[in-house]
């Protein structure tokens, strides 16, 4: 298994896991609010729609593809339970649900809107910084 870089950093570091816990945890919590839990009735109900569409904002998210996403999970047990308890679905699962909702679209839109929120919230727990830099000496683009 070839990890890049950064998961190697990811995995070192418990304060980014909690971080991308608490977005997971968001991201699935507004998710729940919109999703059906199954497809169709007869759905073989082995994985949530919110399980699979979470997988896939974090395939986005992380810019893994379906078996780099799967391998990482696998080395990550605190963002495997999280999202699927229980085992992880066969990376042909996921292209088969990605392809049959169009999720490139509607993930690109969620982790848009997710970061934005966890954006706005991260800045409202900063404390205000007085730059003291004056304006007057900048010129103007007009």
């Amino acid at each position: 298994m070839i990890q890049k870089p950064w998961v190697d950093a990811l995995l070192h570091s418990s304060k980014n896991i909690d971080e991308l816990l608490d977005v997971i945890a968001k991201f699935q919590k507004s998710l729940k609010a919109h999703v059906q839990p199954y497809s169709h009735r007869n759905s073989p109900k082995l994985f949530t729609q919110v399980q699979l569409l979470t997988l896939l904002a974090l395939k986005t998210y992380t810019n893994q593809t379906y078996r780099g996403l799967l391998d990482f999970l696998k080395s990550c047990d605190a963002v495997k339970s999280r999202i699927c308890p229980g085992h992880l679905p066969h990376y042909s699962t996921l292209k088969r649900f990605s392809d049959r909702i169009g999720a490139d679209e509607i993930t690109d839109q969620l982790i848009r809107s997710l970061l934005a929120d966890a954006d706005s919230s991260r800045r409202s727990t900063l404390p205000r910084q007085n730059s003291g830099s004056d304006s007057a000496y900048l010129k103007s683009s007009c």
